[in-house]
Order: structure tokens, then C-alpha cells, then sequence
């Protein structure tokens, strides 16, 4: 849910800033989006639960009962003691986060990869007038907002994608490498949209709807 929302709201923003803009002037291309998010956030404020037994839910995380007295104070000397033995938060950083050169990777991937979704989203649309010659920012906007329904779409596929490959080997390669796996042939898809658009926009259109924004979540 949390990533169909976050792809629906991409698919529709450029079609309401495109819409006002269009037809009221490019400040309600700005001014539009902006009141909707106002008020969606207004009503969540007012609505939103902050614990899933104000609305009758069990408890994430049920609290366990008092143990007696005797019974606490043995098991806090053993749990102080257990944490005395565990490392500490910065040697957890040091040696598992800055000295790990897969997390430093996977990090800079995910920025490079932000850079090219925030270009596509932020600058197709002067692209596609400038350079492909759509007629006004409107229709721009729904070919780039069709990038992010094809995100949806392309996210829900690496998921079953990635699934498929991790009961198919079983053990072998764990989980996260599975996924990796998926990850680095939707990388594959982007950079050969990009590429492919430069020379025909309508054929890599389709195309770019499903494996650049697909990856771009």
C-alpha cells in the first residue's frame, strides 16, 4: 500500500499541475498541488489513530505483564550484563555501515538512481516540449505521468520477480541477492530507455512507462 501510494500520487501530480497550469495560468500549476496537500494533510491530522487500539486493532508490540519483584531484578542484571557484552552503537556503525563496502554500493546506486527519477519527473516534461515539440505543458504532463503508473506496475513485477527467483534457488545466494538480482536488470531497463529515447519518443514511450520509473522506487 505504501508504494502504490507513493506512485499514485506521482501519476497524478502532473496531471493537476498540468491541468491548472493549462487552463488557469502556470501559478495554479504550483498553487493547486499545494492546496490538495494541504488538505489531504489537514484530514489525516484530524483523523489518523496514533495507536491501532484506538480503533479496536491489537497492539503491535503487546506489553507483556509485571513480573515480581525477585524475578525483574534478576532479569535486569542479566539484561545489563547481556549489554554490557554487545558492542556499542558506534562500533556497530564503524564496522558494519562505513567499513562495508556493499553498503557503500548499494548507497550510491540508490543516489544515482534518485538523480536520474528526480530528472525524469522534475524535466520531461520541458524535454518533451523543447526538444520531442508536444504541443502545451498539459499533454507533457499525462506522457509523464504515465512514467509513474508504469512504476506501479514495474515495482509489483520486481516483487514477484524477485519472489519467484528466491523459491526457485532455495537457499543458495540468499534472499537479498535474489533481489539484487532483479534490481540490477531494471537498472539495465533504465539505461537503455534513457537512451533509446533520445532517438524515438514514441517508440521508447511505452517502453519507459515500465522499466525507468519501475526502477525508480
Amino acid at each position: 500500500m505504501w508504494n502504490i501510494a507513493h506512485n499514485l500520487g506521482g501519476f497524478a501530480a502532473p496531471l493537476i499541475a498540468g491541468g491548472f497550469a493549462k487552463s488557469m495560468g502556470w501559478q495554479w500549476g504550483m498553487w493547486a498541488p499545494g492546496i490538495i496537500g494541504l488538505a489531504v494533510g489537514v484530514f489525516v491530522l484530524l483523523t489518523c489513530k496514533d495507536r491501532p487500539e484506538d480503533i479496536g486493532y491489537p497492539p503491535v508490540e503487546p506489553i507483556e505483564a509485571k513480573k515480581p519483584k525477585k524475578a525483574q531484578a534478576t532479569s535486569t542484571a542479566t539484561s545489563t550484563a547481556a549489554a554490557d557484552a554487545e558492542p556499542s552503537l558506534w562500533d556497530n556503525l564503524l564496522n558494519k555501515v562505513l567499513k562495508n563496502p556493499f553498503i557503500w554500493g548499494m548507497a550510491l546506486t540508490y543516489f544515482f538512481i534518485y538523480v536520474v527519477r528526480q530528472g525524469v519527473t522534475s524535466w520531461f516534461v520541458f524535454y518533451l516540449l523543447k526538444e520531442k515539440g508536444i504541443e502545451d505543458a498539459a499533454q507533457a504532463a499525462v506522457r509523464v505521468s504515465g512514467l509513474e503508473l508504469g512504476g506501479l506496475l514495474g515495482s509489483l513485477v520486481a516483487g514477484k520477480a524477485s519472489d519467484w527467483l528466491i523459491q526457485r534457488s532455495g537457499t543458495k545466494g540468499g534472499h537479498v541477492g535474489q533481489r539484487v538480482k532483479v534490481v540490477m536488470m531494471y537498472t539495465v531497463g533504465i539505461a537503455a530507455s534513457l537512451l533509446a529515447f533520445q532517438a524515438d519518443s514514441q517508440l521508447v514511450v511505452a517502453a519507459a512507462r515500465f522499466l525507468s520509473p519501475g526502477f525508480g522506487n
